[in-house]
């Protein structure tokens, strides 16, 4: 479906907010949330805001990673992560940069998605804001 194109001719960044799903420590790991590219674009940053603060860990923790899914859904490209080690928590409503400096292109309805990666018994990741800065105009890198 061809999406809107208000922004592609607009220089600067456009922003994205997507709400995720909460990840209980138990579970196996899953998409939290997802975004489909409206148009081509390039992914210049990728973020989370947590609705509530977790305390990492080393042995068992949660990876957040963010997934190139493609247009098919099955791209396994990682473009940055998160580890919720000892050291690296989160603060509730603060966001963490999970990849910046990133120049990832995108065709129209490419989906980047936002996984919890369980690491031995897991953490729980509270629902949040999946931030997603893309560039909406110009030629692609």
């Amino acid at each position: 479906m061809a999406g809107s194109t208000f922004l592609k001719g607009i220089p600067g960044d456009a922003r994205a907010f997507v709400s995720s799903i909460a990840h209980a420590a138990a579970t196996a790991t899953e998409v939290i949330a997802a975004w489909a590219a409206p148009y081509a674009c390039r992914i210049k940053a990728v973020g989370f805001i947590p609705a509530a603060a977790v305390t990492g860990a080393n042995t068992n923790t949660t990876h957040l990673n963010v997934i190139n899914k493609g247009a098919a859904g099955s791209g396994t490209t990682e473009i940055g992560n998160y580890d919720l080690t000892s050291g690296n928590n989160l603060a509730a409503t603060d966001v963490y940069w999970i990849a910046t400096g990133l120049t990832t292109a995108m065709a129209e309805d490419d989906v980047l998605a936002l996984t919890a990666e369980k690491v031995g018994t897991g953490l729980d990741v509270p629902a949040g804001t999946f931030v997603i800065v893309y560039d909406g105009g110009g030629a692609l890198a």
